[in-house]
């Protein structure tokens, strides 16, 4: 998991550039409880049984669909191409970081009752918010 929140703080860091601006703790703390919410997502799907191919396609592909609208607005301006091109290594980043997040759930067992899934699922988004709001 400490790989996954060093490409979480690099992914932030581009985020930064792109604004302009370095997070503040409002803005840290929202984007840890996005992240755990994805984490969250991915729990649940391993819980219940879901393939991970299956919870995984439509986020990729409304990442591959994000990817071609920014080729295509790259081809428009110098300057949307330079944003486009940040943009589109943020996109690929975050698309390899929701990979990992529901590779790590993947890797967890699956509990034998459903207090114990819900379980499961509470303690990995609480994990992933903890590491990334005191790690990042």
């Amino acid at each position: 998991m400490k790989k996954l929140l060093i490409g979480v703080a690099i992914t932030v860091s581009i985020s930064a550039s792109v604004s302009a601006q370095v997070p503040d703790h409002a803005a840290k703390a929202e984007f840890c409880t996005s992240f755990s919410e994805l984490a969250r997502d991915a729990m649940r799907a391993r819980q219940d049984g879901k393939p991970m191919s299956q919870a995984l396609k439509p986020m990729l592909a409304d990442n591959a669909n994000a990817l071609n609208e920014l080729d295509a607005l790259a081809a428009e301006t110098p300057e949307a191409a330079e944003f486009a091109h940040l943009a589109a290594d943020l996109m690929r980043r975050m698309r390899d970081y929701t990979v990992e997040v529901y590779a790590e759930a993947y890797r967890k067992p699956v509990g034998y009752s459903d207090n114990l899934k819900a379980q499961y699922v509470n303690d990995f988004e609480n994990a992933v918010f903890s590491e990334c709001i005191t790690d990042y």
